[in-house]
């Protein structure tokens, strides 16, 4: 598994701060360097602390709650994660699935093991001469060379695994500890030779720990972690160098839950293995290579075959088969990590219609080492295979292969494997698990260029609609105001005006616009029909400190009621115009006939029961909006997306749908099994978690596991988060997104700051956190499929104690990999406190996303997979 853009800038500034030789080194003698990639794995226990001679486990709060019980909610991180397998430092062992990344401090106290495998390639072992090593660190470490230990430091020889390593001196805890060693050429052999490091942390000192208020505990280090590793050789040396990317054009295997950028390259001692996707029946599955070279990417093509069964009779259409070119679209980091900020692009974009280049890019970031004579970037270009797997799909393997033609004018095939798991997933429209990914129609004009409601709008639109059906999204809006939050310049309705003064009502764009949703996605269990946002009454008088163009914007709504879309007939030109307040008595007069005429067609459309109004924010409409609105439609609720509802609003309106970041009230995240088991999936009452800071750049394990933390919390599910606010550039080339457009309706910390979508070259595309976050709701709705025969006391009957109990013990090992998978893995008050339950929506997941790369996560997938058919099979 691949890291991700902070890591990328925090190995960097691991580089320009490191106080051993790797500035020294000449480049031609370095083979093994701060840009080099290695296997990693990392094992996880609780932090201890060596005070007065004892040794003693640290404690996590005991005051934090889970819904209505005391509890731990950070109790998952007193288990312990597996060792690496007792051969990992063998030169034979396969360490492929292990996360692939540089070497860097993790900064965690619940790292208390870490593996790290590096290789080089050596011509002739008797010209290996001067194999240095050196190396910064944190605890105890061992050095192996091709399986044999060479030398060891802080740590005892031949130590266990899970032996700790020598306490530090109070006065040297925040220093990394230096190693110099020479390899023995005796030990050295042709072909790929493997450096592995073994790390063993040690225990933390009293200064470094501190309980602060609220039972909460800081730990401001950790123990276990490589700062730096650089190992050189004598100029002549028939050693090949492996830390920076190869001469020619480079296919290389990336894993699905890998970021790839500019900077990657494939390690020349791997050899290119197939593609491996694992799917259900009626699912879908991904897998990637990627191409890289030193020269921009022109011409490359790639393709595909039916799949056919390894041992049986059956095939996959090629049709079910689709090639799609990961373009390098995607965000950096979106913050300032340590002292510096860099810019990286990720692949991300995916299209079917291969770029016609893909230029070289050169990060505003480089290794200043070396006196600045190596610079990261490339021409980089990863090649998706996706297989949508029909639902009449026997299990078992199927094999298949992808045709490459190469920028250099040379051609290649990789193998294709797919492991169709026994279970069907259901079609995403009847997924139980609550999901909200906002269309935005003004962006899809806007980006292409296009009349806005013009046929071919509609035709770019329907793309998007495809593609959001396909995770099962459950919710639309509908503006019936111009300006709201969500970006729209228009309404949805045309008002026009009659020669009396009345209004008549243009209803085709919107009639139009449902027409196509439900086709497409079937009928929302939400249709919100946008009617307030915070330029009204109610919102005019909230404060915005330090943003002066919200509060100048609003002073010239004071006296204005709702905007709307008007014509001076059917067909003419459309102006922004506003109409009386809705505290005014015309307003109820102007609007009753409007909404009459529409409640009525939404009720032959079978959607009455959908209808809500929008929205409260955390800005709130005045008592007078909401009873001009009660008047209207006394049964239509509204939808709420706000931090918490302020109590004098009890009683005035009535929600149906609530969105809640969840900042200030009782976490409903990470519960460990053993102290509450939640099924948020199960909650009667529509209620949905918006992650607010979730951005383009969260980590992969994120966006694969946003549902399931919602379905094992106390959420019906997840919201607001974007899909096709696609980005615009302005006049001076800069990107910028419709959301928030509008200062006036500034939602501040409630903007939508994501999309899934992107702009193909014809089309909106998904994005590769979009395909990851597809496969995760199938696993979600695999979850939930087991949960609710463990739960039902005729269906558990069915399966049995025994096989319950195991289905329930695999559950919850892996709620703990879950709530892991998606944890900054840190105990400090910048990244919220790990054990708290909202450090992975308020923080990058960065440790927790590269631990979970090193776990055999897809062998646990398909087990679970296997497990559920179990499940389907007893209950028939």
């Amino acid at each position: 598994m691949n890291r991700n853009s902070f890591f990328i800038a925090a190995m960097v500034i691991a580089v320009l701060t490191a106080p051993l030789c790797s500035r020294s080194a000449e480049p031609e003698n370095v083979i093994l360097g701060p840009t080099t990639f290695w296997r990693c794995h990392y094992t996880l226990k609780p932090p201890v602390l060596r005070k007065g001679g004892q040794l003693k486990a640290i404690s996590i709060p005991e005051e934090l709650k889970v819904q209505d019980k005391k509890s731990r909610p950070g109790k998952w991180l007193d288990y312990e994660t597996p060792l690496p397998p007792e051969n990992w430092r063998s030169p034979e062992f396969d360490d492929a699935e292990w996360h692939r990344g540089f070497v860097f401090d993790p900064e965690s106290p619940w790292v208390a093991h870490l593996a790290l495998r590096g290789k080089f390639n050596v011509s002739d072992p008797a010209r290996a001469k001067d194999l240095k090593l050196v190396l910064n660190y944190r605890g105890g470490i061992a050095v192996f060379l091709n399986g044999k230990e060479i030398a060891c430091q802080h740590v005892a020889k031949g130590a266990k695994p899970s032996d700790l390593a020598e306490d530090y001196a109070e006065s040297d805890f925040t220093k990394p500890r230096e190693m110099s060693v020479e390899l023995p050429g005796s030990v050295v052999r042709k072909g790929v030779n493997v450096l592995a490091l073994e790390v063993h942390r040690s225990p933390q000192v009293p200064s470094m720990v501190k309980r602060l208020e609220g039972g909460r505990v800081e730990i401001a280090f950790g123990t276990c972690g490589v700062t730096s590793a650089e190992l050189t050789a004598a100029k002549a040396a028939a050693v090949k160098p492996n830390f920076a990317r190869p001469a020619g054009v480079q296919v290389w295997n990336s894993g699905p839950m890998e970021e790839d950028y500019e900077c990657d390259y494939g390690d020349p001692t791997e050899e290119l293995k197939p593609i491996r996707i694992f799917a259900p029946r009626g699912g879908v599955g991904s897998g990637k290579v990627v191409v890289g070279w030193a020269k921009p990417i022109k011409g490359l093509s790639a393709s595909t075959g039916e799949l056919t069964q390894a041992k049986g009779n059956g095939r996959i259409p090629k049709s079910s088969v689709e090639v799609r070119y990961a373009l390098p679209t995607g965000n950096g980091p979106g913050r300032t990590h340590g002292p510096h900020s860099y810019i990286l692009v990720r692949s991300d974009a995916l299209d079917v219609v291969p770029p016609e280049e893909i230029p070289v890019r050169v990060p505003n970031l480089s290794i200043v080492a070396w006196a600045g004579r190596m610079a990261l970037g490339g021409a980089v270009l990863p090649v998706w295979v996706t297989v949508k797997v029909p639902a009449e799909t026997a299990a078992g393997e199927y094999n298949g292969e992808l045709a490459l033609s190469l920028p250099d004018g040379k051609k290649t095939k990789v193998p294709v494997t797919l492991t169709v798991c026994p279970w069907q997933v259901p079609d995403p429209t009847a997924y139980r698990l609550f999901v909200e990914i906002v269309q935005s129609p003004e962006s899809v004009a806007a980006r292409y260029g296009v009349p806005l409601w013009s046929d071919r709008h509609f035709e770019l639109m329907e793309k998007s609609f495809e593609l959001l059906r396909q995770v099962g999204n459950k919710t639309c809006y509908v503006p019936l105001i111009c300006d709201t939050n969500l970006g729209n310049d228009e309404s949805m309705v045309r008002w026009i005006k009659q020669p009396d003064g009345s209004y008549k009502h243009d209803f085709t764009i919107l009639q139009r616009y449902l027409d196509m949703l439900v086709k497409i996605q079937g009928k929302p269990k939400v249709v919100c029909l946008y009617v307030w946002d915070t330029y009204l009454e109610g919102g005019l008088s909230g404060r915005h400190p330090g943003e002066a163009d919200v509060v100048e914007s609003r002073k010239h709504e004071m006296e204005s009621g709702p905007l709307v879309s008007m014509q001076s007939a059917p067909g003419a030109a459309v102006r922004k115009a506003a109409l009386p307040k809705y505290s005014s008595p015309e307003s109820r007069k102007l609007w009753t006939p409007m909404i009459k005429d529409l409640r009525q067609w939404l009720e032959e459309q079978g959607l009455a029961d959908a209808m809500m109004w929008g929205c409260f924010t955390d800005h709130v409409p005045t008592k007078e909006v909401v009873d001009h609105f009660r008047a209207l439609l006394p049964d239509v609720p509204w939808v709420c997306h706000a931090h918490e509802l302020p109590a004098e609003l009890e009683g005035r309106a009535r929600f149906g749908y609530r969105s809640i970041p969840y900042v200030w009230g009782e976490q409903i995240f990470c519960a460990d099994p053993s102290v509450a088991r939640l099924y948020g999936w199960k909650e009667e009452k529509l209620l949905t978690h918006f992650a607010r800071y979730l951005r383009d750049e969260t980590s992969p394990t994120t966006w694969r596991f946003l549902g399931e933390v919602n379905a094992t919390g106390a959420n019906r599910g997840f919201s607001r988060v974007g899909g096709d606010f696609l980005t615009i550039q302005d006049s001076k080339g800069r990107g910028f997104r419709l959301v928030n457009r509008f200062p006036k309706t500034s939602w501040r910390m409630l903007n939508i700051l994501t999309a899934l979508l992107a702009a193909g070259k014809d089309q909106p595309v998904a994005t590769a956190r979009f395909e990851i976050m597809r496969e995760g709701l199938q696993e979600t709705e695999m979850r939930i499929f087991i949960e609710d025969a463990l739960t039902d006391p005729k269906k558990r009957a069915k399966l049995g104690n025994a096989f319950a109990e195991e289905c329930q013990s695999m559950l919850d090992d892996r709620t703990r990999n879950v709530f892991r998978a998606i944890n900054t893995l840190k105990a400090k008050e910048k990244d919220s406190f790990c054990y708290g339950g909202d450090s992975w929506w308020n923080n990058p997941p960065i440790l927790g996303n590269f631990w979970f790369g090193s776990t055999p996560w897809q062998a646990e997938t398909i087990t679970l997979y296997e497990m559920a058919a179990k499940v389907a099979e007893k209950l028939k």
